[in-house]
């Protein structure tokens, strides 16, 4: 997406973090920096399931890439951030999925929860 020009860093690696790996929306903007690992050679981010429970989920090496020069050198605090330096709310990341679907010029309403689901399957997007 970045090199394509459809979005800044937080947009790639919150779509590649949704579209990717699956997590529910608010899992992945509750994620902390510190959240995230490497464990038996791949990029892991432990979350918190719906109804409290926590999970590892391995990261795809897509998404590792993308939230790697976000973070930056950043250690500690959330990892997805919003306009003022505090923890991206899920207002923020629709507006920030619905940009980056107008900019890939897909005519159809996308929402993070739709990441889930919907891109893997290409056909449904026309």
């Amino acid at each position: 997406m970045i090199q394509a020009g459809i979005g800044t860093y937080r947009e790639h690696a919150l779509a590649s973090l949704l579209a990717s790996n699956g997590p529910r929306e608010s899992a992945a903007l509750n994620a902390d920096i510190d959240d995230l690992g490497f464990e038996r050679g791949h990029h892991i981010l432990r979350i918190v399931r719906k109804g409290g429970k926590g999970a590892i989920i391995p990261l795809a090496p897509r998404t590792a890439r993308a939230v790697q020069p976000y973070i930056g050198e950043r250690t500690s605090g959330p990892i997805l951030l919003g306009s003022y330096g505090q923890r991206m709310d899920r207002h923020a990341a629709d507006r920030a999925v619905k940009r980056i679907a107008r900019r890939a010029g897909i005519p159809k309403t996308i929402s993070p929860h739709s990441l889930r689901h919907k891109l893997s399957q290409p056909s449904t997007l026309a």
